[in-house]
This record gives structure tokens, sequence and C-alpha cells, in this order.
């Protein structure tokens, strides 16, 4: 079942690679829309419509209702997947330029994304980043960084606790004034502290998001935005940030 996941990860890190080729460096856009899902702006308490190819800015915040489901194709090469009832904030997506093709799960250059899970779950399919690259995903609660893996990470936000489940790859867990790392089969419940093997559910839900929602199962083709403006991604290697 391990050798199924990892395999299916791979086919659709291939099919992101191709996508996200098309989109400009520094860009990010809806790869698939299903069911409710919304959109707002940056300083914006408007939610809009969304539909596959909707390009979405730094800051945008992602809203889906029940049995809805939204992925965003970074030109990373990654893909984050946000399920159903989540409000997740893209807070951060800068790259730096690159030229030529891209690798198959592999990312053409540094580049720094940050997500912010208000409530709900968003599974990650990380491409293989580049030394001084960092992709992380936080709550209130906790912060988990990868360099290159695939995991679900949710934040319940009525009891104030997340969950960490990594299908691949492992990721470096940030709680209070803990620091963990968890392998691929387990999950981890924070801010308790319960590290436990992963369900054969886990696993089969996985497999299936990212069947139905990763950049292959797209329905239309994406809006590039251009490159990002401002600072280029400073030369770290950060794998993980703390939260207050």
């Amino acid at each position: 079942m391990i050798r199924l996941t990892l395999g299916l990860a791979a086919v659709f890190l291939i099919s992101v690679a191709v996508q996200a080729a098309e989109l400009s460096a520094g860009a990010l856009s809806i790869g698939k829309a299903e069911g409710d899902v919304t959109y707002s702006l940056p300083d914006s308490k408007n939610f809009m419509a969304a539909a596959a190819g909707t390009a979405l800015p730094q800051g945008a915040i992602l809203k889906t209702g029940a049995n809805s489901t939204a992925s965003v194709v970074f030109s990373s090469g990654s893909v984050a997947i946000v399920k159903e009832n989540s409000i997740v904030e893209v807070s951060k997506f800068l790259q730096e330029p690159f030229f030529g093709t891209m690798t198959a799960g592999e990312e053409p250059s540094v580049s720094d994304t940050e997500l912010k899970v208000q409530q709900g779950e968003v599974l990650s399919v990380v491409a293989k980043l580049r030394k001084g690259s960092r992709y992380t995903v936080s709550s209130p609660v906790g912060a988990a960084g990868v360099r290159g893996t695939t995991f679900l990470f949710s934040y319940n936000q009525v009891t104030k606790t997340g969950r960490l489940v990594v299908t691949e790859g492992s990721v470096v867990l940030i709680f209070g004034d803990r620091q963990v790392t968890v392998e691929a089969g387990f999950s981890y419940r924070f801010p308790g502290g319960e590290r436990v093997p992963n369900t054969p559910d886990d696993l089969l839900r996985t497999i299936e998001d990212i069947r139905l929602y990763g950049p292959g199962a797209a329905t239309s083709g994406f809006t590039p935005v251009g490159p990002q403006s401002g600072p280029t991604v400073p030369n770290i290697d950060l794998i993980g940030v703390s939260v207050n």
C-alpha cells in the first residue's frame, strides 16, 4: 500500500511539473475547484467564487464548504489540496526566476511558501526543494516544515488542536517549545504530543484525494500572473518555523 502511495505521488508530481512550467515564477493558481469554493483578496473580507484557473495573489484566503475541495498549484511544482470546511491563507509565495524545462518532482528554483490554516485540513504534495527553500504550513498551535514530502495538516479552531499525518518523507513539527520529526507512516496530535501509526484509512484518503484533486485532475488551464515583485528569497535553509 505504501508503495502504491509513493507511486501515485510520483505520477502527480510529474503532472504538477508539466502544469507549473506553464506558470511564471512566483505564480499560483487554482488547479481544480469542486463544490462551494470561494476566495478573498488580501486585506478584503469579501469572498468571490473560485474556479479552476483562477490566479491567486499572495495573501489570498481560500474557503471551502461542506463536500467541497480545491487544489492550489505553485510554480515551484508543489500542490496544496484544501479539503472541505477549511479556511486557508496563502500568506507567502516567493520564487527566484527560472528558465528552461523543469525536472519532474523537483522545484526549478529557490522558493519560500507559507500556508496558514485557520480551520480544516490541507494535503500538501511538495516537490523536492532546493537548498535555501522552505515550505511551511502553520496554525495557531503549531507549524510543520518540509523539504519534499506528502503530508496532511489539520487544525480545529474549536478544540484548538491540530494533527499531522505524514505519508511520504518526513516533517519537522514545532509547537510551543517542542520540536519533533514525524516520519512517513506516522501521525502526530498536538499540542498534546501523541505520536501514533497512520491508519489504513489515512492512507486511502490520501491516495483518493491526490487522484481526485491533484493537478492531474484539473479541468482548466492556468492563468499566469507573472513573477512576484519585491525582494528575492533569502539564502537560508529553513525547514520549520515557530509559532507564538
